[in-house]
């Protein structure tokens, strides 16, 4: 994206809460399925932060927040276009 320093076009903030979007719907979707496998493998074994048998709570797992639930995979990178976006606006918004 072109920005000029300190200030941004309505089309460059409607790229950014594009890019969000994008990306936002897919994880949430993929979330409330990862946390409704969870929920149901729980009713019968104890589940660990870590690993789980089930194949589909591991692959979510994994692709949702990376390895070891950790701050990767999708949730990084749309921390990241959020994080960009905050940053542009508070830097339009200083003096």
């Amino acid at each position: 994206m072109t920005e000029r320093a300190g200030s941004m076009t309505p089309s460059q903030l409607n790229e950014y809460l594009a890019d969000i979007r994008e990306q936002v719907l897919p994880f949430v979707e993929k979330a409330q399925r990862l946390l409704v496998k969870e929920r149901l493998y729980m009713q019968s074994s104890p589940l660990s932060p870590l690993d789980c048998a089930d194949e589909e709570i591991n692959h979510l797992r994994h692709e949702l927040f990376d390895v070891a639930m950790r701050h990767g995979g999708a949730f990084k990178r749309l921390i990241d276009a959020v994080d960009r976006l905050l940053f542009r606006l508070i830097k339009k918004a200083g003096p």
